[in-house]
């Protein structure tokens, strides 16, 4: 005889699981925010980076990604085949945006009272926020230009350990500013444990195609609505 399941009970037990889940923000890119500084090791070269079109579109009063698909365009097919590109002539914020992404392994995160950032697993334990993080870069991103700044003062970026501080003006994510502090020429050694895997731009654009790939023309897809009232857009800068 089958066993009775409870499923009110597994309903509370996922959504609880969700909820302790999207505490950990986003696990693959790098962020941080105001007052926040990270201490990271670049694992590529800004040249060695790969460049990407993404289709991100952000409703700010969700907070949640409407879109966040590749470009047919970076999966090698026709732009003709790109389902948002299509939507993009009626929806101006669907356009296909230029990334760049840069692998680097993140040591951890400290707030502005020098505490570290965490977050909750799913057991409710609290873990720092470390590990091999993207970063995913508009061009007019400020922490791009400052890690350009910095790359043609002090030569290439996996030579060092670097600390990167965030700061808004008066609270304004738009106009963040982004201090790096290069330490010492030094040889990279993973911590204890850690392992890390092979980097690469083909990699890196795998790793994208697998995450958000991209919607073809056919595919099922609900548009999202043209932006009103100026509540939905893509995501700022950071």
């Amino acid at each position: 005889m089958a066993v009775e399941l409870d499923m009110i009970a597994e309903m509370e037990a996922e959504i609880e699981r969700a909820s302790q889940k999207s505490n950990t923000g986003n696990v693959f890119f790098f962020k941080i925010e105001d007052g926040q500084k990270a201490l990271v090791r670049f694992l590529l070269d800004l040249k060695q980076a790969a460049k990407i079109k993404k289709h991100d579109y952000y409703n700010q009063t969700t907070g949640k990604y409407e879109v966040s698909a590749l470009c047919a365009e970076s999966a090698e097919l026709s732009v003709e085949q790109c389902l948002h590109c299509k939507n993009a002539a009626n929806n101006k914020k669907l356009t296909a945006t230029t990334f760049f992404l840069i692998p680097a392994y993140v040591y951890g995160i400290k707030d502005a009272q020098n505490k570290p950032v965490v977050w909750k697993d799913q057991e409710g334990k609290e873990q720092p926020i470390q590990g091999i993080r993207y970063f995913q870069l508009k061009p007019t991103s400020p922490l791009l230009i400052a890690l350009l700044a910095n790359y043609r003062e002090g030569g290439p970026l996996p030579d060092r350990d670097m600390l990167i501080s965030r700061t808004d003006p008066n609270g304004n994510k738009l106009k963040a500013t982004y201090t790096i502090i290069a330490r010492a020429p030094s040889r990279f050694t993973a911590p204890a444990d850690v392992e890390i895997p092979e980097q690469s731009a083909d990699l890196m654009i795998q790793f994208m195609l697998e995450k958000n790939p991209p919607q073809l023309i056919g595919d099922e897809f609900s548009t999202p609505p043209v932006q009103t009232a100026g509540k939905v857009s893509t995501v700022p800068d950071f």
